[in-house]
């Protein structure tokens, strides 16, 4: 998923094999995702789900593919902290640019060359390069501007596809379950009650159950399936107790790991969001370390 540019890969944090590159790469933009920075992007949010919520007030009676909407949702939010400005899904209703169909499109290219690795440099020397000389006027300041254009993309692509399969997860389960959805009801309503009455109450503080609902739907349906491979160091390792000699691919699926009755319990295939609430200190550790629905599946491979 890296483009080629002059012969080299733009890496990005998502393809970056060294670890030391990688690290360089994470560090230089750790600070943007930091919490505390994030809610400065809130604003951007706030906007993207008023008009979502408007659309949704207009079509109440009428059919809606729902999955679309929340896609569309899902990039305005991404394109809006990225770039400080929406794609416009939601407004025009539709995918703009067909950006949606070409990224589709891309995907169908990662899933042939994932499999068949020797297309790579044919296709990478072929398709892609050229697109990228084309813009070669200014070497230094291109290739600076193009490693983050690259980041952005990356950002953009991640992030927003990943986001609308955990919304549609996370709809889905609460329309299925309705004790869920009931109990939810009732929470918001209690935390806006509460909020009216004291201004030190935050919402994080109230919503214990959607928050919990979160990380049920995104444990059952994880928005990365595929496995999370990585390279053993040259000198090998000893996995579960074989040992592999160096360079061997090797990887854990977030969907398998998820669904292990030992650390979710015996019941681990199921929707229950009170999982969370209900856990001992102990095995709220372990469900934590071990969902791999966010960045914990990085520490994870690691450790």
């Amino acid at each position: 998923m890296a483009p080629v540019y002059q012969g080299a890969v733009l890496d990005s944090m998502f393809t970056a094999r060294d670890p030391v590159y990688h690290k360089s790469l994470k560090s230089s933009v750790a600070q943007i995702f930091s919490m505390t920075n994030m809610k400065n992007f809130e604003v951007y949010a706030d906007e993207c789900t008023q008009i979502f919520m408007e659309a949704m007030l207009t079509l109440e009676g009428q059919p809606v593919d729902f999955s679309m909407w929340l896609q569309w949702y899902a990039f305005d939010v991404i394109g809006a902290i990225t770039f400080q400005r929406r794609f416009g899904f939601t407004e025009q209703r539709r995918d703009v640019d067909d950006m949606i169909g070409k990224i589709d499109i891309g995907l169908q290219y990662v899933k042939i060359v994932g499999q068949l690795p020797f297309l790579i440099p044919l296709l990478q020397k072929g398709l892609m390069s050229r697109s990228f000389q084309r813009l070669n006027l200014l070497p230094d300041t291109f290739d600076r501007f193009m490693k983050v254009l690259i980041t952005a993309f990356a950002y953009s692509l991640a992030g927003s596809d990943t986001t609308a399969i955990s919304l549609r997860a996370m709809i889905y389960y609460i329309v299925k379950n309705q004790h869920v959805y009931d109990k939810i009801q009732r929470e918001i309503d209690e935390a806006d009650r509460n909020k009216q009455l004291s201004k030190f109450i935050t919402y994080e503080e109230c919503l214990k159950l959607p928050q919990a609902t979160m990380k049920e739907a995104m444990r059952l349906h994880p928005g990365v399936g595929f496995p999370l491979e990585r390279f053993t160091p040259p000198e090998g390792a000893e996995i579960c107790g074989y040992r592999l000699p160096g360079q061997t691919n090797v990887s854990i699926s977030a969907p398998v790991i998820h669904y292990i009755t030992d650390i979710y319990g015996e019941d681990a295939d199921s929707f229950r969001p009170e999982r969370w609430l209900e856990a001992s200190p102990e095995a709220l550790k372990a469900m934590e370390r071990y969902f791999l629905a966010v960045s914990n599946a990085t520490q994870a491979l690691i450790t």
